[in-house]
């Protein structure tokens, strides 16, 4: 699943810090989690070594519920990268699981080639049309991070582009046959406008193939977060072309907030954070550095220490211990296990989740400013606003009802759970 050309980045300047003397590599997934999660968490270590190898067989040797880790791997979407840490540890498995696994990781490397193969399409028709465009995440990320299209699960496709060209991104998108769909599915010019004021993406998908694109044009909500990265590129060959994405420091903050915004609830965000970072060539410092200076230091903190905890990553001593000494990034640290290791058997994260969530966003950034932002974007519904369109003069009423129909929304979902 290689692409054609290799997808890492030259060196970039003399005399960083070589990769093997960061410090407090290896401890891995802390004593107390389920036993399932730690060997998937030792399958999602980066890259291939001996000592993941031992940190797989440690993990598998004992009473492995197989049906409760093939839950967890679906639900991290980490297929390929739990088998190929089974395979390289030569773990034997239960038959029907081991042909189960191999059908699947075969079926989200086809995911990925067409997937790889549409992004191609979308950057160079956004190219031909001059609006500007990066690719997030997805095949880029996937060549950056582990060199291989087939080891990040994937479902959509990120494009970030400026508000400024949002709507017209919007009409491309649909010019292709994308339609909205998500949450939030404007149906007018003046809909979409308003979506772009509030939010910062809006989801397309393609009935026919079944694609998902989504357009971003901030890449955090809260504007204390990233607000001055602007969109700094490098190109990352692919398939005979090259596709713009974020440079190494862009992303590496964006990454941080984007798990740490969703509680790190996925490991797969952090095992692809984590493969990122163990490149060669990665100076871990000069990264967290440039996170502090966009107002996301607490995020990489959070982001590193839950790597080294997690995945055994190798991260100089001073940015753990600068971590651990915060108590704020310690309480979002134990949150995000919880999240990490919840067990949903097939449901719905419960509802204590989402507001333990939600609460740990007030605390990612720094300042009242910060937090007076992110009070606001959460009393502010682009749901209610598009539901009940009113005139200027009138907008004060969405504060009166923001909370009822919060209840109402939810209260729906909870019911639709709850339905045989």
């Amino acid at each position: 699943m290689r692409p054609g050309a290799s997808p890492r980045p030259g060196t970039r300047g003399a005399g960083r810090e070589p990769h093997h003397a960061h410090g407090g590599g290896g401890r891995g997934v802390r004593k107390g989690l389920p036993a399932e999660f730690a060997l998937l968490a030792a399958c999602c270590r980066w890259p291939p070594s001996a000592e993941r190898e031992a940190a797989v067989r440690a993990a598998a040797n004992g009473s492995v519920d197989w049906a409760r880790f093939e839950q967890l791997v679906r639900r991290h979407r980490v297929t390929a990268l739990a088998r190929n840490g089974l395979v390289k540890a030569g773990i034997a498995l239960p038959q029907a699981f081991e042909a189960h696994l191999a059908r699947a990781t075969a079926e989200e490397g086809r995911l990925a080639l067409a997937m790889a193969g549409e992004t191609l399409r979308l950057h160079r028709l956004f190219d031909a049309a001059g609006l500007p465009i990066l690719m997030i995440k997805g095949v880029t990320l996937a060549c950056l991070a582990y060199g291989d299209l087939g080891l990040k699960q994937s479902r959509d496709i990120d494009l970030l582009t400026t508000p400024e060209h949002a709507s017209a991104a919007r009409r491309l998108l649909e010019e292709l046959s994308y339609r909205p769909s998500g949450e939030a599915q404007p149906s007018t010019e003046e809909e979409f406008d308003l979506i772009v004021a509030l939010h910062m993406e809006q989801e397309f998908s393609h009935p026919a193939s079944g694609m998902t694109v989504e357009i971003h044009w901030r890449l955090a909500h809260n504007p204390h977060l990233l607000g001055s990265l602007g969109m700094p590129a490098q190109s990352v060959p692919l398939g005979g072309g090259l596709l713009r994405t974020l440079s190494d420091e862009t992303l590496f903050s964006y990454l941080c907030v984007h798990g740490a915004r969703h509680c790190w609830s996925r490991l797969k965000w952090l095992a692809d954070l984590n493969a990122f970072i163990a490149r060669p060539e990665t100076d871990i410092t000069s990264l967290h550095q440039a996170a502090r200076a966009v107002g996301a230091g607490r995020a990489s903190g959070l982001a590193l220490l839950l790597c080294h905890d997690v995945l055994g990553a190798l991260v100089p001593e001073a940015i753990l211990a600068e971590a651990r000494v915060d108590r704020t990034t310690c309480l979002l640290a134990a949150n995000a296990l919880r999240c990490l290791a919840y067990d949903e058997r097939g449901g719905q994260m419960p509802f204590a989740f989402t507001v333990r969530r939600n609460l740990s966003d007030f605390f990612l950034g720094e300042g009242a400013g910060y937090a007076f932002r992110e009070a606001g974007l959460k009393w502010t519904s682009h749901t209610d606003r598009l539901a009940w369109p009113l005139p200027p003069a009138l907008h004060f009423l969405y504060h009166l009802v923001r909370i009822p129909l919060w209840g109402l929304r939810n209260g729906r979902r909870l019911l639709g759970r709850q339905r045989p």
